[in-house]
């Protein structure tokens, strides 16, 4: 596929249970992050960080950490589910940008689930990003197998790269833990 750029870390069918949600599971993902200061976005399409599917479903991603390039720059936390996208949450890209952040996320994977994320500056230990969806549907699967996996890294269109940088582009991650509860 050459009309994207993805250097990701993730579950997949293959990996071990404890990466995968299923249904009416609650998992917490904890990580760390940081966007280098001059990271550059694609109009389309800039993720870090992704709970994917693996159903029968739309193929889309059901939640994401985006970094957007649309009436300024954006970081938003995105819900994607029966073909509706929602921005849930969403802060200046500038504000975060070079800095270490901490997330914390909790889902609740059913039709009448549970989401809760914090984002934390490190340094400061404010919050820059802090969620609570006590009602939101966080299942699209059908079958006993389904599952979603959680995918970290930078998975970027390059539909538009006249915004892109032609330099190496850098995003850090550090500290991944992924807990049943």
């Amino acid at each position: 596929i050459k009309d994207r750029q993805r250097n990701e870390i993730k579950g997949y069918k293959g990996s071990n249970n404890t990466l995968k949600a299923f249904h009416n599971e609650v998992v917490a993902y904890h990580w760390k992050f940081k966007l280098n200061d001059d990271l550059s976005l694609s109009e389309n399409f800039t993720h870090f960080f992704q709970l994917k599917g693996v159903d029968a479903g739309a193929g889309t991603p059901l939640l994401t950490i985006t970094g957007r390039d649309k009436n300024g720059q954006w970081l938003t936390l995105n819900h994607q589910n029966h073909g509706k996208k929602t921005v849930l949450g969403k802060v200046p890209l500038q504000a975060v940008k070079g800095r270490w952040l901490q997330v914390s996320l909790f889902v609740d994977y059913s039709d009448d689930g549970q989401l809760d994320l914090t984002m934390t500056d490190i340094k400061n230990k404010r919050p820059v990003m802090k969620l609570s969806f006590p009602h939101i549907d966080m299942w699209r699967g059908e079958k006993n197998d389904d599952f979603v996996r959680p995918k970290w890294g930078i998975y970027r269109s390059l539909r538009s790269q006249d915004l892109l940088q032609e330099v190496e582009e850098k995003v850090f991650f550090a500290d991944f833990m992924v807990q049943k509860r």
